[in-house]
């Protein structure tokens, strides 16, 4: 009989391996110590905007009043907006995202369908607006814009489109560059399942945009009678406690 044959029968699997021969409790200890050791290293504050400047992935019309606060950069008493600081985990999650574009450039490279990536671009017209685009992707002889997402299990199953805030987002894009199309690819976070979802140039939402950024610029002070109609998360909600 063969050496390698012999292994095969005297290699115990996993199921035959007996609880007594794993590590006694005192051999395992429940630890926090390297945790908090680089989560002094994870957490950081944000960077201020620059002021009278939309950007798109905050430019929604679900609240004007939040609009107001990232387009001018101060809060109703005229102060500057509190930096935003970057816990521990929600650097992590970040840094999720950050791994996917890494990743993607990959294989974008491998199918030769790159173009560039962090594209940045500022216009003034009809908007002032500062951007940074994911990808830019030659593609059955076109041009497109990639936008890509990040989102875990439960929030990936119940996409049934695009969030409302990305298509705007892509909209942004699409209305204050040359590019007609675009894709915004979701990645489910737990498996790298994607969903996939093709948008083109939609004039109408655009000129909602628009016309509600031109009344915010239009309010170097802010209305008293704007209430916040954002979600739970809304930016407001940070400001005006």
């Amino acid at each position: 009989m063969s050496s390698l044959a012999l292994w095969r029968i005297t290699m115990p699997g996993i199921g035959q391996i007996q609880t007594t021969s794993l590590p006694k409790t005192g051999k395992i200890h429940k630890s926090q110590v390297l945790t908090r050791t680089l989560n002094k290293v994870m957490g950081y504050t944000s960077r201020a905007s620059r002021p009278k400047f939309f950007y798109p992935s905050a430019l929604k019309l679900e609240c004007k009043k939040s609009l107001w606060y990232h387009y001018w950069g101060v809060d109703s008493k005229g102060d500057p907006l509190p930096l935003q600081e970057i816990d521990p985990l929600l650097s992590r999650v970040f840094s999720t995202g950050n791994s996917f574009e890494d990743r993607f450039i990959k294989y974008l490279k491998s199918a030769k369908l790159y173009i560039e990536d962090e594209k940045s671009f500022l216009v003034n017209d009809p908007l002032p607006i500062s951007g940074r685009i994911d990808f830019i992707i030659d593609f059955k002889e076109k041009t497109w814009i990639v936008e890509l997402k990040t989102i875990n299990a439960r929030g990936f199953d119940k996409l049934r489109g695009p969030k409302p805030e990305h298509i705007m987002q892509v909209q942004c894009y699409l209305n204050s560059t040359d590019y007609d199309e675009a894709f915004i690819l979701y990645e489910n976070k737990d498996n790298q399942t994607w969903k996939e979802y093709r948008i083109e140039k939609d004039e109408e939402l655009w000129g909602q945009m628009v016309a509600m950024c031109q009344e915010v610029m239009a309010e170097e002070v802010l209305p008293q009678d704007w209430k916040c109609t954002g979600p739970p998360w809304c930016v407001c909600k940070g400001v005006d406690k």
